[in-house]
């Protein structure tokens, strides 16, 4: 069985919760994003969480693919599809939020799903590397 890449588009239905979805990765937003904002795009993935600390002291907020638990995941909640463009390690837990600050114990950040508004910043960091360090700022 063949599933989409959420490194090419977006795999499922965004607008019902009763058919099956996945999401999309930082590439697709990202192309779409240079097409409106052009240059301004920040791709950060696969960069340190440093870079995105450096974003956030300039003010700037930066959207990043997580999980919904905010903390580092067992293998188990993984699983790979397979796709026209390759394997795909992938959960059901994948998640995207936009962050706005930190401190020096929690990251800050807005959550359309869970309304959650901030994590444990090693979790979150753990969590983060975890879904392949995925960040992007305009």
């Amino acid at each position: 069985m063949r599933f989409g890449d959420p490194n090419t588009g977006f795999v499922g239905d965004m607008y019902s919760f009763s058919e099956p979805g996945y999401g999309v990765y930082h590439r697709p937003v990202a192309e779409l994003a240079r097409k409106y904002a052009g240059d301004q795009v920040n791709d950060m993935t696969g960069k340190d969480f440093t870079s995105i600390i450096e974003v956030l002291n300039d003010h700037q907020p930066v959207w990043v693919i997580i999980n919904a638990t905010y903390q580092k995941l067992p293998k188990n909640q993984f699983t790979t599809w397979h796709t026209t463009s390759g394997k795909v390690s992938i959960t059901m837990r994948e998640h995207s939020v936009l962050i706005t600050g930190y401190d020096d114990q929690f990251i800050y950040f807005n959550d359309p799903l869970n309304k959650q508004e901030k994590a444990p910043i090693k979790d979150f960091i753990a969590a983060w590397e975890q879904m392949g360090k995925q960040a992007i700022a305009l």
